[in-house]
Parts: C-alpha cells; sequence; structure tokens
C-alpha cells in the first residue's frame, strides 16, 4: 500500500479512535476506512471547474495537477549537486575525490 494511502487511512481511522469507536478488523477488511476516504476526497464531490466566480476569475485556477513529486524531485537533484561541490571543494586539499 502506498504511503499516502496508509496515511490517509491513518486520518480517516483517528476521529473514530478518538471517539472511542474505533473500526473493526473485519470493517477494515471490508473497505470500510477506504469508502469513507472515498466519500471525503474532493475527487468525489460535484465541483464546477469550468465557469467564474463573482470576481470575474476562472474557477479553473483553483485546480490543477499537483506537481509536489516533481519538484522533489529537482530538489533533492539541486541539494545533491550542491552537497557533492562542497565536498569536492573540501576533500581537494586532502587528495581525495568523492564519487
Amino acid at each position: 500500500m502506498k504511503r499516502s494511502l496508509r496515511r490517509l487511512f491513518f486520518q480517516v481511522k483517528r476521529p473514530a479512535e478518538f471517539l472511542n469507536c474505533p473500526f473493526t478488523e473485519e470493517e477494515e477488511e471490508s473497505g470500510s476506512v477506504k469508502e469513507i476516504a472515498n466519500l471525503c476526497s474532493l475527487s468525489s464531490l460535484e465541483i464546477n471547474k469550468n465557469g467564474t466566480i463573482r470576481v470575474g476569475v476562472d474557477t479553473n485556477v483553483f485546480f490543477r495537477k499537483s506537481e509536489l513529486v516533481f519538484g522533489r524531485m529537482i530538489a533533492l537533484y539541486k541539494w545533491r549537486k550542491r552537497l557533492k561541490r562542497s565536498l569536492d571543494v573540501r576533500l581537494r586539499g586532502l587528495g581525495l575525490i568523492f564519487q
């Protein structure tokens, strides 16, 4: 199971546990937690993605595909490059090469 899905299921189960009414194993195995998560997701809502709001702004500006994963990959690449450069400078005096 994906990490984000596990996190989502955890967040669905938290209120039930707080109210001292946790999901039973049978309910979890039957998919009750997944059904609740689907009911609460934005994709299940009927949202007008086409049109404008009162101030004349198109509503499609509020919806976009997430580029977080790609952004993290770029940030990680830049961080690795910066770290390599820093280590190269510091280790050059010792005659060592960082690979």
